[in-house]
């Protein structure tokens, strides 16, 4: 299932926009994974959260992997 959380759409283009979400996106899955390994659980290997360019559509594919990072490092 694909569910929209957050949209990024500064002024500052693309680039700038889609950084940000990449950040975010890696600090999110961390918190996911960190949350399984404290409450003792499997991780889901197809939930997590990633970015994709432009407006949300819910017939796009769901990634294989998920990048995972904490804390982040800016792009």
């Amino acid at each position: 299932m694909r569910v929209h959380f957050a949209t990024f759409d500064a002024a500052d283009g693309l680039e700038y926009n889609l950084a940000n979400c990449r950040m975010a996106a890696r600090a999110l899955n961390a918190n996911v994974a960190a949350l399984a390994e404290k409450l003792a659980y499997e991780r889901q290997s197809d939930l997590g959260y990633w970015c994709e360019a432009g407006a949300f559509d819910q017939r796009g594919d769901v990634p294989a992997t998920f990048d995972t990072e904490w804390p982040t490092e800016a792009e």
